[in-house]
């Protein structure tokens, strides 16, 4: 038996012998019903990224095993996503297992999680370089906190350098009371007065939880819109328009089109005044599209849309070929999120074949394990031809690499 399975046997053993067998109790993490097909397309993914040879190239290798344990995360895998955590080589698997171990926090279920985050930590020490610890002890301390172990998460804070301590907090923090609004909005300038770029991707995100706590107020809610569009001038353009989304979503729940349609109007102006690069032109416009879907504007989403695709087909040349599947996937999924499967299987045939491009294998194995993923997620079943086609690219995975 693996040990890490071995450490969620033991534990699960011990609430039943704890508290009887006649508890009713569930004590492990269970698969949620998923389609064959996903479950088919989340394996291969894994198995692409699983090909990718160790040596040199064991970066890519684990980086694509922990996005495929993300996505069956995401998907109500936890029992796939772990197993694909055991077989990640570094530091990545306790990032992997830190994600696990939340995940199954947010299920209530936490009995053997103590000796999972150890073995978290073991990984997170063993990082050559501060992010990649860091990008494992930020996970570690979220679920410490929400298990109540202090002493854990003092020890894991006292490691975090400045920066990303002062990420840990945000990202810990509970939305605050009304009364504490000033407080904890000065906390938020503190940080983004002195924090790197990932300090101020999170304080201005706990911004943008602000705006949906105080929404139905609308002299704050408009306060922080003006605050955080005034303070993201040190964001990408892209991290900007990620911000507008979540805002406009915010609006779109509430029922308040009108605010949502605004929201993406300025959206709009930032993409219309800019000059991006084709591939995150293509990209944007994706998100341009999501925005006017959220804002009941089916019309102006596929308009949008179709610029994406008649960019990339007049421009391809201008994007290296490692980066059209990058470009090419979040078209394909907003077409999914239009309910247009017709156009969002193009997109993925589009992607599939820009994948073998590059002669190499590595950069194939890499766009078809995304592919797969974003197929898997996005519940967008391949055609007989497209699965034949990526079975074929699939064997023919060798050197060189």
């Amino acid at each position: 038996m693996r040990l890490i399975k071995k450490i969620l046997w033991l534990g699960s053993f011990a609430v039943l012998t704890t508290q009887g067998m006649e508890t009713n109790k569930r004590v492990e993490l269970v698969d949620e019903p998923l389609a064959d097909f996903q479950i088919v397309l989340l394996n291969q993914s894994f198995e692409l990224a699983t090909a990718i040879p160790l040596a040199p190239h064991i970066k890519d290798h684990a980086r694509f095993q922990q996005r495929a344990a993300e996505i069956a995360l995401e998907l109500n895998q936890p029992t796939l996503a772990l197993k694909y955590a055991e077989e990640i080589p570094n530091w990545r698997q306790g990032a992997a297992l830190a994600d696990y171990a939340n995940y199954s926090i947010a299920q209530g279920i936490t009995n053997q999680l103590v000796p999972l985050l150890n073995l978290a930590q073991i990984s997170a020490d063993s990082a050559e370089q501060e992010w990649r610890r860091d990008t494992v002890l930020l996970k570690l301390s979220k679920a410490w906190k929400s298990l109540g172990n202090t002493n854990e998460l003092n020890k894991v804070n006292r490691v975090l350098n400045a920066s990303e301590q002062g990420s840990a907090e945000l990202s810990n923090a509970q939305v605050c009371a009304p009364d504490e609004f000033n407080d904890y909005v000065s906390r938020l300038n503190a940080q983004l007065a002195v924090g790197g770029l990932e300090l101020q991707q999170t304080a201005l995100a706990s911004y943008t939880l602000l705006y949906k706590q105080f929404f139905d107020d609308e002299t704050r809610r408009d306060w922080i819109e003006q605050s955080i569009i005034s303070r993201w001038n040190k964001l990408p353009y892209l991290n900007r328009i990620d911000l507008l989304v979540t805002m406009t979503e915010t609006a779109q729940q509430a029922g308040d089109l009108e605010t949502a349609q605004h929201l993406a109007d300025v959206a709009q102006a930032m993409v219309d005044e800019s000059v991006w690069p084709t591939e995150y032109h293509v990209q944007v416009l994706a998100k341009m599209a999501d925005l006017r879907m959220m804002c009941e504007q089916p019309e102006l989403a596929a308009e949008e849309l179709q610029k994406a695709v008649g960019i990339f087909s007049e421009k391809r040349a201008e994007i290296i070929d490692i980066f059209r599947t990058e470009a090419l996937l979040p078209v394909a999924e907003a077409y999914t999120r239009l309910g247009d499967l017709s156009n969002a299987r193009k997109i993925y045939a589009l992607a599939v074949e820009e994948a073998v491009v590059n002669s190499n294998s590595r950069p194939r194995a890499e766009d078809l394990c995304q592919i797969g993923l974003s197929m898997a997620q996005c519940e967008v079943e391949p055609d007989a031809a497209l699965w034949n086609r990526m079975d074929e690219i699939k064997a023919g995975l060798g050197d060189p690499w």
